[in-house]
């Protein structure tokens, strides 16, 4: 195989993750994970730019919950979490001339670039919008392909012994259409005592040795708040 061939064959795999995604059934609701990072002192600006951009994308066709967060101890760093009808409501928004203002002037104080997630159910309650909770934890979670199904199965028991108990409002996880074994678990709590007595859980020490073993990045649990006006 020569050179340039070889250039060609890595090039078509390095767009294979977007192709897939893009060729998932375009009536399929979805959801969205937007991580933002904002340089220092700009954190006021970018406030104040989410929730203007949150008020717009609620009114676009086919959004059914869009939601930002600030996290704990970084107020340079928020979270967008969004559901859509389908992929398709979420494309024809992005195209929009505010969607992409905002993005524009995003871009000008941001300290990285956008990381966005497009997802899909997993172990989700209920395809309604859920209540925003007091707290969110978010947590990236990477299993290596090999153990999939046993960091699933593993997911899955955390899932059900936490859903609707000690205070718990919110035990969703999503998972990357492009991408089967990362998946992001959203929890809601009324208080921080809550998700603490969670932590410390036998399920949950059970679950974090397991997920360990199979885990193809650190446990990335992060806690926000609800961002507000």
């Amino acid at each position: 195989m020569n050179m340039p061939f070889r250039l060609i064959v890595a090039s078509l795999f390095a767009l294979l993750p977007a192709v897939v995604a893009r060729a998932q059934d375009p009536g399929k609701p979805v959801y969205a994970v937007v991580y933002v990072e904002v340089m220092p002192g700009k954190d006021k600006d970018a406030r104040r730019l989410i929730l203007d951009h949150v008020i717009d994308a609620r009114k676009a066709t086919g959004a059914v919950s869009i939601e930002a967060f600030a996290r704990d101890g970084y107020p340079d760093q928020f979270v967008l979490l969004e559901q859509w009808q389908s992929q398709k409501a979420r494309d024809d928004y992005a195209a929009t001339s505010g969607a992409q203002q905002f993005r524009t002037s995003l871009g000008k104080i941001e300290s990285a670039g956008v990381d966005e997630r497009i997802q899909e159910a997993l172990f989700v309650e209920s395809g309604k919008p859920a209540d925003v909770p007091p707290i969110a934890v978010i947590t990236h979670i990477d299993i290596i392909p090999s153990a999939l199904e046993r960091g699933r199965n593993a997911i899955k028991q955390l899932v059900d012994g936490n859903r609707g108990q000690n205070g718990s409002l919110r035990f969703d996880v999503i998972v990357q259409t492009n991408r089967s074994n990362h998946m992001t678990l959203i929890e809601g709590w009324k208080r921080p005592a809550d998700k603490a007595a969670e932590s410390a859980a036998p399920g949950t020490v059970a679950f974090r040795h397991e997920l360990s073993s199979v885990s193809g990045s650190p446990y990335d649990e992060r806690t926000y708040r609800p961002l507000r006006n």
